[in-house]
């Protein structure tokens, strides 16, 4: 025989409203744990702040400028308590009624300035007392400095009426821009007087194919050294070898995770040239010395770290950049060439992309990429005002230092492949939950960090993962952002 259960009604209103009630509490909890989030990526970046500003204001011998003044002092300590004060209690008291208990009013917690470190590594002192952080950074920060000037200028340059898009490159305004650019671009990285500069289309893979045919000729027996170290330089020396004998200097590396020791390369005496890449965005791999290559003539891919730092140009025969990394905008490639190079194209060579042939044209033999030139010389005043190429070395360290000692300390919740020495201030690379990655976890990784505004960290496709590009637009305030939400999302996910 069958028995019914009926339950008390009383118990079943109790129990939907306990569910109810679970169900406000779970909401409740996403929310507050949203929150939690939130106020963490503040709390890094004010303590991010707090650290670089005291060591870029050391080193420019100003640090008493604010320090001196024990109420700022005595504020900032304060501000700094109660705010450490709030995200423990966070933590501890299961994220419940956490402001009440913790007695901070939410003005406490009023968003302060967004200072930009490199307008503080040129400013005079009397400049920056004058402007507050804010002001600072929004006239220094590239992305708006350059966007702000390029968007007012674009329908009527200079009151003349038309766009640079619509001036004839042989116009005198035109030769304006092109000179300008130059020379900032001379004395920006004290370009010797023997070598030409010139500004060329094709990007950087366009260079692959000039380097050895305007050089290969330079010996009889056409052959050249290359270093290979990551997917770019594999690239160039592939190109190469439709033109001359290519010999790679060092065995074939297994992985693209380190630099080959000089001393074991095979340099070949009789190559025309020894090539190399100086950053490879893929792999994350940078060389942070020029090779000795003995007296040869030594050229080098600088795409994606030109004028993160200061150069000596006088040890290459042959730079070139593509703008888009740290100089300008897509479309323009500056090739910085020694002048006893210049003659030495093979006669199949294109025209366009003979050196002799541009630098006896001024790089106007052809139409040239005037837009894309007009912005690189924005950028490179930019870069100018605000300290250099030494100030943006600085920036580059104080960014690229940020993420790599979270990847160092996350005890493998967050893995870098290659090795400490030879890894690249432009370009991070990692891996989630191990060294081969975790799919799942980086997906959501990624999905978050679209969330929290942060595009574009997905890994190149050849290589998967995650990676973070630092380059000289790229703000201490946008890493520290970047910064403090691995470190939450690693809090939330590591076992």
């Amino acid at each position: 025989m069958s028995h019914l259960v009926l339950m008390n009604p009383v118990i079943e209103l109790e129990l939907e409203e306990c569910m109810e009630k679970l169900k406000e509490e779970q909401k409740a909890r996403v929310k507050a744990e949203e929150r939690l989030l939130e106020l963490e990526i503040e709390n890094a970046r004010l303590r991010s702040l707090n650290t670089s500003l005291s060591e870029v204001l050391h080193a420019q011998s100003v640090t008493s400028m604010i320090l001196e003044d024990e109420g700022v002092l005595g504020n900032i300590e304060n501000s700094f308590q109660k705010f450490h004060a709030f995200l423990d209690l966070l933590k501890d008291a299961g994220l419940g009624q956490l402001a009440v208990l913790a007695g901070i009013d939410q003005s406490d917690f009023g968003i302060l300035g967004h200072p930009q470190m490199n307008s503080l590594l040129s400013k005079p002192v009397n400049m920056v007392k004058e402007k507050s952080f804010e002001e600072e950074r929004e006239e220094h920060t590239q992305n708006s400095k350059v966007l702000l000037e390029a968007q007012k200028e674009l329908v009527d340059y200079k009151g003349l009426g038309i766009s640079v898009l619509e001036m004839s490159h042989r116009s005198s305004d035109f030769t304006k821009i092109l000179n300008t650019t130059e020379n900032l671009m001379r004395e920006l990285l004290n370009i010797p007087d023997n070598y030409k500069v010139i500004f060329l289309q094709g990007g950087g893979s366009a260079q692959f194919s000039a380097v050895p045919l305007n050089l290969i000729g330079l010996k009889e027996g056409r052959q050249a050294d290359y270093v290979v170290t990551g997917g770019w330089s594999a690239k160039a020396a592939k190109e190469a070898e439709k033109y001359a004998k290519v010999n790679i200097v060092h065995p074939k590396l297994g992985a693209y995770t380190s630099i080959p020791d000089p001393s074991t390369w095979n340099l070949n005496p009789d190559a025309s040239y020894v090539y190399y890449c100086a950053n490879e965005t893929v792999h994350g791999v940078e060389f942070d010395f020029v090779p000795d290559v003995k007296g040869a003539v030594l050229v080098c891919d600088m795409s994606s770290n030109f004028l993160s730092k200061p150069v000596d140009v006088s040890k290459f025969g042959v730079i070139f950049a593509g703008a888009q990394k740290n100089v300008g905008c897509a479309g323009v490639t500056v090739v910085i060439v020694r002048e006893d190079l210049l003659g030495f194209a093979l006669k199949e060579c294109p025209v366009v992309l003979d050196y002799k042939t541009q630098a006896a044209n001024s790089s106007l033999y052809n139409t040239p990429p005037c837009y894309s030139i007009y912005i690189m010389g924005l950028v490179l005043e930019w870069i100018k005002n605000n300290g250099g190429a030494a100030a943006m070395d600085k920036l580059s360290l104080i960014k690229s230092r940020m993420i790599y000692d979270i990847i160092d300390k996350s005890n493998g919740f967050y893995a870098c492949p290659v090795e400490r020495k030879n890894r690249s201030r432009m370009n991070v690379p990692f891996r989630i939950g191990s060294v081969k990655g975790d799919e799942a976890l980086e997906k959501k990784f990624l999905e978050k960090a679209v969330e929290l505004n942060m595009i574009s960290l997905k890994g190149h496709r050849s290589v998967g993962g995650i990676r973070a590009s630092l380059y000289n637009a790229v703000t201490v305030e946008d890493v520290q952002k970047l910064a403090a939400f691995m470190r939450s999302f690693m809090q939330m996910h590591q076992s």
